[in-house]
């Protein structure tokens, strides 16, 4: 992925966050002289529902990109967003001065659905930054949905059952309680380790959205701080609290929405433009061997075109360059993960052939092979040696798009 937040506008956007905050509390006398407490309730709904916005577009668009992609990270985002959303909708809807909703608004309600979407949404991000990316085989869009309703479902019952009998978070005119600011400062540094977490994976992989992430955190980390500090929920640093908020959901969504995806294909022909050979998968049916991809420059150096080694039924063409050793390797039934390499020679070239099994699905073995020409026979010792675990780590990487 592709984003336009670099190094340099992170930093800038994390400083002025930061002397933002700083002036909320400098020029808090002279800001108070243009803020009308009358309007938070306004304010506090267009902030509320851009942010409600956002988590049902990435809940959407989470769902929609799955049906291509089958990435698990995407599917738990939606299971997220639309679970944090639905609470968030509920903590609007709630909020002291609105109409009656099930039961009266109330501050009580209002700040307990606040504070357990913050809990959620602070545990469940830090669970998707920590576990790697996989790609699912079966679709559990419907299990998540069912999973996000059910759970919104359970918190809207248990604060609507207990309203009266909670603890109270807020005191109106005096200030958050010892066990708001406990929560405020857990869900603090919880979003502090989302920072730490993903510079680093940053520092390692180089991926901009990562950037965007971070800033995301930096800007939820701020609103959680500023939910420790005042003393009416009509205060002007509750409403910059929802600022920073909303600004946060934004580059969440940037990071997932506005980047420009590369298409499996277009990391695979990247893959096979790096590649000096010619990449191939073989898929073994019964006593049939049959060649699914084969691209490269090194085939057209061999006088063969890709289209004239992928058949439509068995065929032994794509053995005329790889020999019977391999073919009988492919034919084998060896334990899944066993990388072999091969010296053969055809046209007066010496080809150096990687071979690994990968595995079995739907009684389909399928094998992943890369084919590289070592320019003289004295160095072919020495090649191996060195390429043998670099390859293997290649043949890793392509098989993520051939299998």
């Amino acid at each position: 992925m592709k984003t336009s937040l670099t190094e340099g506008k992170f930093l800038m956007l994390t400083v002025g966050a930061i002397f933002l905050l700083m002036a909320l509390y400098i020029f808090q006398p002279q800001l108070y002289q243009y803020y009308n407490p009358k309007d938070f309730l306004g304010i506090h709904m267009i902030l509320e529902f851009f942010s409600i916005s956002i988590s049902a577009t990435i809940f959407l668009y989470g769902l929609k990109s799955f049906g291509t992609t089958r990435s698990s990270k995407m599917l738990y985002l939606s299971f997220i967003f639309f679970l944090i959303g639905t609470i968030d909708l509920l903590h609007t809807l709630s909020f002291k001065g609105m109409p009656h909703f099930i039961t009266d608004s109330s501050i009580a309600k209002a700040t307990w659905f606040w504070v357990i979407a913050r809990v959620m949404e602070s545990v469940f991000m830090l669970v998707l930054i920590i576990f790697p990316n996989r790609k699912l085989k079966r679709d559990y869009r419907g299990l998540v949905f069912v999973s996000a309703v059910t759970l919104a479902f359970l918190a809207a019952t248990f604060v609507f059952h207990y309203e009266k009998s909670l603890p109270l978070l807020v005191i109106e005119g005096t200030g958050t309680t010892f066990l708001k600011n406990v929560i405020e400062y857990s869900v603090s540094f919880l979003q502090f380790l989302s920072i730490i977490i993903m510079l680093y994976q940053y520092f390692i992989e180089k991926e901009g959205e990562k950037l965007s992430i971070t800033l995301a955190f930096v800007f939820l980390l701020f609103s959680e701080l500023i939910f420790t500090t005042y003393q009416s929920v009509y205060d002007l640093e509750n409403l910059t609290g929802h600022l920073f908020k909303a600004i946060g959901y934004y580059f969440i969504l940037k990071s997932f929405y506005f980047t420009e995806p590369i298409s499996e294909i277009d990391k695979l022909t990247q893959l096979v433009s790096e590649h000096p050979g010619f990449i191939f998968k073989l898929e073994v049916r019964r006593n049939d061997c049959i060649c699914t991809f084969c691209e490269g420059e090194l085939l057209a150096n061999l006088g063969y075109a890709s289209k004239e080694v992928i058949p439509n039924a068995p065929q032994k063409d794509i053995f005329k360059i790889l020999g019977h050793s391999v073919e009988d390797y492919c034919l084998s039934k060896g334990t899944t993960q066993d990388h072999k390499i091969f010296k053969i020679n055809y046209k007066n070239k010496t080809l150096l052939v990687s071979v690994k099994r990968l595995s079995a699905s739907e009684g389909i073995r399928t094998i992943i092979g890369t084919v590289m020409e070592l320019h003289s026979i004295q160095n072919t010792e020495a090649y191996v040696i060195e390429t043998k675990q670099a390859d293997s780590i290649r043949t890793e990487n392509i098989s993520q798009f051939l299998y």
